[in-house]
């Protein structure tokens, strides 16, 4: 079967410390529905198997990653999460077209402070995908390497984005900082 670093699946209330989380076939710390209020501080999450996200979200709500270093095809993915918290954080993605931090819809709510976004020049630094919902609330952040560095899809009614000193820095050739696909924001 596939060995994941971290599984949290149906729990509340955990918090992981000072950890190294290594997923190998799969996810380094997957967390899914009804996982509620987790926290992983202080910590490294790898995988270095192809098209695997190093942390991956799926149903998970009020997740908060501080302090954690992440690598992975994709860094951060998440498919359904609502209020996402990325602090004082390194996202590295590896993939030639990875993401260093992607929120699907119909996920709701993330704020980002503090923290660096890597990605490769096929890749972006941040994804929001058609349907998010909720405040997106980027501060203090760094997205550097990308061939796109933010880029945002139409959001639900109520979607609303807030930026506060984001630094490009050293994007790829040719590179767009900002892209939006459509809709209003």
């Amino acid at each position: 079967g596939a060995q994941v670093g971290l599984l949290v699946q149906a729990s509340t209330w955990n918090a992981v410390t000072d950890s190294y989380i290594a997923g190998g076939t799969s996810y380094g710390a997957h967390l899914t529905s009804q996982s509620d209020n987790n926290t992983v501080t202080r910590s490294t999450v790898v995988v270095d198997a192809a098209g695997i996200p190093a942390v991956y979200l799926n149903g998970a709500s009020s997740t908060s990653l501080r302090h954690v270093y992440a690598r992975g095809a994709s860094a951060l993915s998440a498919a359904v999460a609502t209020n996402t918290v990325v602090e004082s954080s390194l996202l590295v993605a590896t993939a030639a077209a990875g993401d260093a931090l992607s929120m699907a819809g119909p996920s709701v709510g993330l704020s980002l402070a503090s923290s660096t976004l890597q990605a490769p020049a096929g890749g972006r630094g941040l994804a929001l995908a058609e349907g998010f919902a909720g405040t997106v609330s980027v501060g203090s952040a760094v997205v550097t390497g990308a061939g796109t560095g933010v880029e945002v899809a139409t959001g639900t009614a109520g979607f609303a984005l807030a930026f506060d000193s984001v630094t490009f820095r050293g994007l790829a050739a040719g590179a767009t900082a900002l892209r939006f696909l459509g809709g209003t924001v």
